[in-house]
C-alpha cells in the first residue's frame, strides 16, 4: 500500500486564513437579557488622523418589493446620490407613503465579551442613541467607550416584545465602571477587521432599477412578478409529476404563502439568526430580522 501524503503545512495555513476571514462576516446577535460588549472604533484612523464618531450610518426603505413585503433598499442619499424614492415621498401625501419612508440604521465594529470575539453589530437609532447619549457624556465619553486598554463594559439590555408595555422589543444601554483590557484579547490583523466596517453596508442597486421598482410600487404590481410564475410554474409541474405517480403523501402548494395571513412563530423577532435553516426557511424572516435589530 502507498504512503499517504499529506501536506500538514498547507492545511495548516488554510485553517489560518479560514479562520481570519471568519471574523470578517460575524454578526453581534442581541439575545433577550444582557449583552455585554466592548465598543471598538469605527476605523483606524481615530489613531493617527483622529475621528469624531463611533459609527457609520446608512439609510433605508423598506417595503418597496418582493412578494413578501419589507425587503430593504439601500437609499443613494448614503452617498449623497439622487433617490426617486425620497422626491416620490416629497411629492405625496405622508399617510400613503410613511411606510416606504427613509430610515437609519447603523453599524459598529465590537467585541463580544461572550466568547472574545470581534464583531459586526446593526442597529436602529433606539440603540444608536444610547451610545450617543454615553459619547457626549462628561462622566463617560470616548476613553471610556473605545480606549483599547482602559474601555469599559457597555451592555445592551432587550426586553422582548411579549414583556414589554410598548408591544415591541425594548433595547436599552448601559456602561459599568469594570474596565476589560482588550490588548491581549484582540488578533494581530484587528484594525484590518475595523477599517471594514463601511464594506459591510449593502450593496446599492443603480438609479434605473430603483426606479423600475419605484414604479412597480406605485402601480401595485409586483417587480418579481416573473420569478413568482417561474416558481408556480414548477410546482405545478410538480403537481403533475405526483399526480401521476398515485402518491397521496404529498402536499403540493400552487400559490406563494401569504404572511398576513400565517401565524408568526414564537421565536419572531427574538431568534433572528441569517445562518440557522430554520430562519432561512422560514416566510417570516425579512420582517423577523427587522423587529430583532429594531431600536
Amino acid at each position: 500500500m502507498d504512503k499517504l501524503k499529506v501536506d500538514i503545512e498547507r492545511f495548516l495555513k488554510e485553517e489560518e486564513e479560514r479562520k481570519k476571514n471568519q471574523g470578517f462576516t460575524q454578526v453581534y446577535e442581541i439575545v433577550p437579557g444582557e449583552n455585554p460588549l466592548r465598543l471598538l472604533p469605527r476605523s483606524s484612523k481615530i489613531f493617527n488622523e483622529g475621528d469624531y464618531h463611533f459609527a457609520i450610518r446608512y439609510f433605508v426603505h423598506y417595503n418597496l418589493f418582493d412578494v413578501q413585503g419589507y425587503r430593504m433598499l439601500v437609499c443613494p442619499s448614503t452617498y449623497k446620490q439622487r433617490c426617486p424614492i425620497c422626491e416620490y415621498i416629497f411629492s405625496e401625501k405622508w399617510e400613503k407613503v410613511s411606510s416606504i419612508r427613509r430610515q437609519e440604521r447603523f453599524l459598529y465594529n465590537v467585541f463580544d465579551l461572550r466568547d472574545n470575539s470581534l464583531k459586526t453589530l446593526e442597529t436602529g437609532p433606539q440603540i444608536y442613541d444610547g451610545f450617543s447619549k454615553l459619547w457626549v457624556d462628561s462622566d463617560w465619553g470616548p476613553q471610556k467607550m473605545i480606549d483599547i486598554k482602559n474601555g469599559c463594559v457597555i451592555k445592551i439590555i432587550l426586553t422582548p416584545a411579549k414583556e414589554s408595555n410598548t408591544g415591541w422589543n425594548k433595547y436599552d444601554v448601559s456602561i459599568t465602571p469594570r474596565v476589560v483590557d482588550l490588548s491581549n484579547l484582540l488578533p494581530a490583523d484587528w484594525l484590518d477587521f475595523v477599517d471594514r466596517l463601511e464594506t459591510k453596508i449593502p450593496l446599492l442597486k443603480d438609479e434605473k432599477e430603483i426606479e423600475r421598482l419605484l414604479d412597480c410600487y406605485i402601480k401595485g404590481i409586483p417587480p418579481n412578478l416573473e420569478e413568482i410564475e417561474n416558481r408556480n410554474a414548477i410546482m405545478e409541474e410538480r403537481a403533475r409529476e405526483i399526480e401521476a405517480l398515485g402518491s397521496k403523501d404529498d402536499k403540493v402548494v400552487l400559490t406563494t404563502p401569504d404572511v398576513k395571513k400565517e401565524k408568526e412563530p414564537e421565536c419572531f423577532g427574538l431568534e433572528y439568526n441569517p445562518r440557522k435553516d430554520v430562519c432561512k426557511n422560514c416566510n417570516f424572516w425579512i420582517r423577523c430580522r427587522e423587529a430583532f435589530l429594531k431600536g
